[in-house]
């Protein structure tokens, strides 16, 4: 299972973003708010890393990808023991949802070249604080598996408004994404 968590930092349902903006000598109300709108004709994927079939779309509220979502709930009620973690900001959005999947009981993994910072220091700094020690440390070259490989699926999209776990069709997605709830997981 994978999951691609997308910010979607609003005032609405993001209470952090006053003081985000404070520390930044902004006023809050010109933070610029980020959405995670599928609908929307500027919501894209880095070619890099897009979903695929069988893939799910997790919004996220804040930092870690764990807050305000029933993310570990699901985890666990798919038979999730292992997750693997990577993406960006390592010494921020990773770190904290690393902290949050090892916390709730996971055995946590750190992919660590498939994370980046805003510059390498930062990067190797924030790993060597917790690496191997709320997390492991592995590489993408450790997760090959000349047996098996990946399994494409549909991919499955997270929604913050849905308040059924039923799926929906949305019409501008491509590879026919499907959302569920993140209330009734």
């Amino acid at each position: 299972k994978i999951i691609f968590v997308r910010a979607d930092y609003r005032h609405t349902h993001s209470p952090w973003l006053a003081q985000f903006a404070r520390l930044r000598g902004q006023s809050a109300d010109t933070l610029t708010e980020i959405y995670c709108d599928t609908n929307a004709d500027n919501f894209n994927w880095e070619e890099f890393a897009s979903p695929i079939g069988g893939d799910i779309i997790l919004p996220k509220t804040s930092w870690s990808s764990s807050s305000n979502t029933k993310l570990m709930s699901w985890l666990r009620g798919s038979g999730v023991d292992n997750v693997l973690v990577c993406g960006l900001i390592t010494s921020v959005c990773v770190q904290h949802s690393a902290f949050s999947i090892f916390e709730a009981g996971f055995r946590t993994l750190l992919i660590t070249d498939a994370s980046a910072d805003r510059g390498r220091a930062r990067h190797d700094a924030a790993l060597a604080l917790y690496g191997d020690y709320m997390y492991e440390l592995i590489t993408s070259h450790d997760l090959k598996d000349s047996k098996q490989g990946l399994i494409k699926a549909e991919p499955l999209l997270f929604s913050l408004e849905e308040s059924k776990l039923e799926p929906r069709e949305f019409s501008k997605i491509q590879n026919n994404v499907t959302t569920f709830s993140l209330d009734s997981l």
